[in-house]
């Protein structure tokens, strides 16, 4: 289950018995973006479907919400989006960092209803950094 996306899978090293750790994933963020190197046709066909007869309302109800951002040693400014320049060190003084491609966008064009011009892939190779 672990290898199709559909539970979250960790192994903990801690304590005298190491040993792996699984537990349910959110539908978004979470299983819905792990479908992104299994979507096919179908597969699009069926998350459009959830969402319209009221998947995301049903998601996006809770309160507080599934997925916040707790600040640990500061402030964050919700209404900021860090320019590029002040992204760039994050990234390049990070310990790792993942890209995947975007989900959202392969279901979208899957379903010929892609909208946006940005890139399919992030194949960091191709990624501007």
């Amino acid at each position: 289950m672990y290898k199709k996306g559909l539970i979250e899978a960790i192994f903990d090293k801690t304590g005298t018995n190491p040993s792996w750790k699984f537990s349910l994933m959110p539908f978004v963020v979470g299983f819905y973006e792990e479908q992104r190197d299994t979507m096919d046709h179908d597969l699009a066909h069926l998350f459009e479907h959830y969402w319209a007869e009221g998947g995301a309302a049903g998601i996006m109800k809770y309160s507080p919400a599934l997925h916040r951002v707790i600040p640990a040693q500061g402030t964050v400014k919700s209404e900021s989006i860090l320019p590029y320049d002040e992204i760039l060190p994050l990234i390049e003084n990070s310990e790792y960092f993942e890209m995947h491609d975007c989900v959202c966008r392969k279901q979208q064009e899957l379903l010929d209803k892609r909208k946006c011009d940005f890139p399919l892939d992030s194949n960091p190779s191709r990624a501007a950094l």
